[in-house]
């Protein structure tokens, strides 16, 4: 049996949750959620009744305290009234058309100051709609003191254009650390956008998995961002099956460090996960599941020995990376030294989070340990400062 204070812990998860995907939410529904002071998390959408419009989902929620919303605006088309960008009404309309999208959008984004984790999905039957909410949503994201860090723009069918839209106005998202834009349509013109803004912005995470249309083009320019990023930890890439081995990951690999050049100074250090696999998904099909296994099964056996190496220094050189390489860089150049105390804690914790790599041994191992020994020796040295000697066992 639960104790008390799980219990009490269990309904104030469900008080300041609300999952209303089930329901029609018209007027009664939202002004509901306007007394709930306690709610942090909400899923709404997609069935909306005809009077109930962005502004005035905007105007509700901005008196909450919510740290995360999931909103599927997909089904939502007819609206009595909006309010345009400067606070004029616009008559009745059957569909909303794409100006007003955008300024419902850019208002709606303007008034969740509280909200940490935004999920978007937009309305994708008419055309130029997602295009236009785009623009409204980084417009209000750059212009306001949204605190949004999470932005989850999945299943939009965004294409190069949007994605061009929102890499300009991604430096000025001065809060957004993980950026979601997986199973869309943006190609390599869009993902060269967003390389070239990757080292003006301050994310951490990018998800650009299942984009079919991406392709080596795109890797390299993300290559080209990497080679002087600071920031990045994750990019996520699986599904790209326009990303081959040889091709886009064989650039990553030589923004990550080279076996010929071992200057830890002209490469990322920061970069800590890349995520690929370059298959599509397949239905529950026992059928299609056996042929798949046999195709997988034919492929590794024939795997080429060099996109072995590849990715074998892929997961290598990003195992250094999670081992603290980052802190070489800082022991060795610029004013700031990092102290002999904090290695020991930074291997140990390294070894303990990171429990396995992809090429099946430890992620912070003996090669790993070498590495950072040969890089910077006086790690382990006995100085007068430090009296303590620390010993990390293998």
């Amino acid at each position: 049996m639960k104790s008390h204070d799980e219990m009490m812990s269990t309904d104030d998860e469900d008080n300041a949750s609300r999952n209303l995907r089930h329901l029609r939410v018209g007027p009664k529904i939202l002004n509901s959620l306007q007394q709930e002071t306690s709610l942090q998390h909400l899923w709404l959408g997609p069935t909306f009744s005809s009077s109930v419009t962005l502004d005035k989902i905007a105007e509700i929620l901005s008196q909450s305290q919510l740290r995360s919303l999931d909103l599927d605006l997909s089904l939502m088309a007819a609206s009595s009234t909006t309010t345009s960008c400067n606070g004029s009404r616009r008559s009745n309309k059957a569909t909303l058309e794409t100006n007003d999208w955008t300024c419902a959008m850019e208002c709606f984004v303007a008034q969740l100051s509280s909200v940490e984790k935004l999920c978007l999905r937009l309305p994708t039957r008419q055309e130029g709609v997602v295009l236009a909410c785009i623009q409204g949503l980084a417009t209000g994201l750059t212009c306001s003191n949204a605190g949004v860090k999470t932005l989850d723009l999945r299943s939009n069918r965004m294409d190069d254009q949007a994605a061009m839209v929102l890499a300009a106005a991604l430096p000025q998202m001065t809060s957004v650390r993980h950026l979601i834009l997986t199973w869309n349509r943006i190609g390599s013109v869009g993902a060269e956008a967003l390389a070239k803004a990757l080292n003006h912005s301050r994310l951490e995470r990018l998800d650009l998995s299942h984009n079919p249309a991406l392709d080596d083009t795109a890797a390299v320019a993300l290559s080209r961002a990497l080679q002087t990023n600071t920031r990045l930890q994750v990019l996520n890439l699986s599904g790209c099956t326009g990303i081959t081995v040889q091709g886009g990951l064989a650039k990553l690999v030589e923004c990550l460090g080279s076996t010929k050049h071992n200057n830890i100074n002209h490469n990322n250090v920061t970069l800590e996960h890349i995520y690929w696999k370059n298959q599509r998904p397949t239905r529950h099909d026992p059928r299609m599941a056996a042929a798949a296994e046999s195709t997988a099964t034919a492929t590794r056996t024939n795997q080429n020995t060099d996109d072995k190496d590849i990715l074998q220094a892929m997961e290598y050189y990003l195992s250094l990376n999670r081992a603290g390489r980052r802190l070489l860089i800082h022991s060795k150049i610029g004013q700031e030294k990092v102290s002999i105390a904090v290695w020991p804690h930074v291997l140990a914790k390294t070894a303990s989070v990171n429990k396995s790599s992809l090429i099946g041994r430890p992620a912070t191992g003996p090669h790993e340990l070498f590495y950072l020994l040969r890089q910077n020796p006086g790690l382990f040295e006995h100085t007068q400062q430090q009296k303590t000697l620390f010993i990390v066992n293998d």
